[in-house]
């Protein structure tokens, strides 16, 4: 009796449930996956910016995405936070500023 292994009754044995939430997991990966791609379609981002009523590039989109609720962020910053670099963010922030979608302002530490 000593190599037997207690089991609750209708429980269902480990080595049968690891499989399966093995199968679960590579089901929410390829989920993840997709949607990574579907985020990244430009497609997808022209239809998002069409029903929002703006005419934005990817670009764009993606420095609105990092800045989401943000009050104040430097650009090097949102330039980490979109994965661009901070040229091409700096250009898009004034593409926004001019469609009165964001507001730069000089920082006090950085005087830029």
């Amino acid at each position: 009796m000593d190599d037997a292994v207690a089991q609750r009754p209708n429980e269902t044995p480990e080595s049968e449930v690891i499989p399966d939430i093995e199968a679960q997991l590579d089901g929410v990966r390829l989920g993840i996956v997709r949607m990574q791609r579907m985020l990244s379609s430009r497609r997808i981002n022209a239809g998002a910016a069409e029903a929002a009523g703006v005419s934005l590039n990817q670009q764009s989109i993606e420095v609105l995405r990092a800045l989401g609720g943000c009050d104040a962020v430097s650009v090097g910053d949102l330039a980490r936070s979109a994965r661009m670099d901070t040229g091409a963010v700096s250009r898009q922030l004034r593409v926004l500023e001019e469609q009165g979608l964001v507001e730069r302002r000089t920082s006090a530490q950085h005087g830029s």
